[in-house]
């Protein structure tokens, strides 16, 4: 993919699992699994680690 944006630090991907756990309570580990896939399929190998990252985040904070 083209200009892919680059991986996200960790201070940004905890704001995002933050962010997904406030908007989608005990969903937000799917929907940012949703997001991974999303993105694989689209080709978008360094967002799809960044939601891979998300998703850690999240399994830690409210477990899976």
């Amino acid at each position: 993919m083209e200009d892919e944006p680059p991986l996200l630090d960790h201070d940004r991907i905890t704001r995002a699992a933050e962010a997904m756990i406030s908007n989608h309570g005990k969903d937000a580990l799917a929907e940012a699994d949703r997001r991974v896939q999303t993105m694989r399929s689209a080709g978008c190998v360094a967002a799809a680690a960044n939601w891979g990252h998300v998703c850690d985040i999240i399994q830690v904070r409210i477990g899976s």
